[in-house]
């Protein structure tokens, strides 16, 4: 726990990949998070308390920088990047 931060629960379908791991959010875009596999759903999940704020953050699918277009985006003006973005 701690003060400023909430948990946040962030998934993505399997669509029959292997592992999925996050980048970006509080660990920067160097780090990634390991997801988890939820066989019930068909989908890798990831639960973490955030600090509070705007988080960039993108999926990692097998290798594959992805997007998931079911949740929130930003795409950077200019750059035209698409990231998943979460506001806790």
């Amino acid at each position: 726990g701690g003060c400023g931060k909430q948990p946040v629960r962030l998934s993505i379908p399997r669509g029959g990949a292997a592992a999925a791991e996050i980048a970006g959010l509080d660990v920067g875009w160097g780090e990634r998070l390991p997801m988890v596999l939820n066989a019930d759903s068909d989908e890798f999940v990831l639960e973490r308390e955030l600090p509070i704020g705007k988080l960039i953050y993108k999926f990692v699918v097998d290798g594959d920088w992805r997007v998931n277009p079911e949740l929130p985006t930003i795409t950077e003006t200019g750059g035209g990047n698409t990231n998943n973005v979460v506001v806790v």
